[in-house]
């Protein structure tokens, strides 16, 4: 496939998308990503949104790679603390 996987758009794909919804995040990748899950247009691809409490990764350029947090998640949403110890420091750092 080569074409935008959205349905009713017939452009050309730019990117490669996929996610891991046990870890709750999704990322974009450049065309040649083999192991995609969908490919997007560049519209769609730069219009691509996760649901709030997701992280997202856009590795379509890297010397920009970044993590981009969902509009309107704090960071009490995007840290997944389980131990004592990181919980506490990560509460510090927020503190800061």
């Amino acid at each position: 496939m080569t074409g935008c996987g959205r349905p009713g758009c017939g452009a050309a794909a730019s990117a490669t998308m996929g996610y891991d919804g046990a870890r709750r995040a999704a990322w974009l990748h450049p065309l040649d990503e083999p192991e995609a899950t969908g490919r997007l247009c560049q519209r769609h691809a730069d219009s691509f949104r996760v649901p709030k409490g997701w992280r997202f990764f856009d590795y379509r350029r890297p010397e920009a790679a970044r993590d981009v947090a969902a509009p309107g998640s704090d960071l009490d949403d995007l840290l997944d603390v389980h131990t004592p110890l990181l919980e506490r420091a990560f509460r510090g750092a927020q503190a800061s």
